[in-house]
């Protein structure tokens, strides 16, 4: 079975969210690898979806919940919806580091160039948001970041700290390399490539800290 089919099952069997990296299957909003032998597990017909979901849980925290929704909103209100499109976690990135599928939490693509399989797997991203949390920050600031560098269509890669007032932006600065803004303060505006202006007064507003 191709990668990306049985990434598509597991998510199917278990109604959660998967990613795969470094040759692993990893429950996206908790950064935790599953084992060959649960793989098999919820492929049997043993499999039960309850216990499962008791014990591998992905509910996303409320601020990464409501962080998700305000970027949401700033999109739809911001983007020249004819030049840009955008998804919340509803796609796959494919990388060819690692030879890696990825979930992201928010995606931006150029409308007129979007290359979006059947299979709702993107290969030419713009922009690409992460939403840090304590158990997924280190996979998303090191082995994801690094994969998601690899596409040549990014120019940005966004990670939002859920727990203080920070965005991390990293821009594209020729073919290679990468510049990085630092945004810590209320008061301040991220401004995207694509024009939308991320206020973080009004981004964590109604965070909990």
């Amino acid at each position: 079975m191709e990668t990306i089919d049985l990434l598509e099952k597991l998510e199917d069997l278990t109604q959660m969210r998967f990613e795969f990296m470094e040759g692993r299957f990893w429950l996206k909003n908790t950064g935790e690898p599953l084992s060959q032998e649960m793989i098999n597990y919820i492929l049997s017909d043993k499999f039960d979806i309850h216990f499962f979901q008791q014990n591998f849980s992905d509910m996303a925290s409320v601020n990464h919940t409501k962080i998700i929704r305000q970027l949401d909103g700033m999109f739809w209100q911001q983007l020249n919806q004819t030049e840009y499109l955008h998804y919340v976690e509803s796609i796959q990135i494919k990388t060819k580091l690692f030879g890696s599928f990825m979930r992201p939490d928010l995606t931006i693509v150029l409308a007129q160039t979007e290359e979006l399989s059947a299979q709702s797997v993107l290969g030419n991203p713009h922009t690409i948001v992460e939403v840090l949390s304590s158990s997924t920050e280190k996979y998303d600031r090191n082995q994801k970041k690094e994969a998601y560098q690899t596409i040549p269509s990014l120019q940005e890669y966004l990670l939002i700290a859920q727990d203080e007032h920070k965005i991390e932006q990293y821009i594209r600065d020729g073919k290679t390399n990468w510049t990085v803004k630092i945004y810590d303060s209320i008061e301040q505006t991220c401004i995207l490539t694509v024009g939308v202006k991320i206020k973080l007064s009004k981004l964590y507003q109604d965070i909990i800290q």
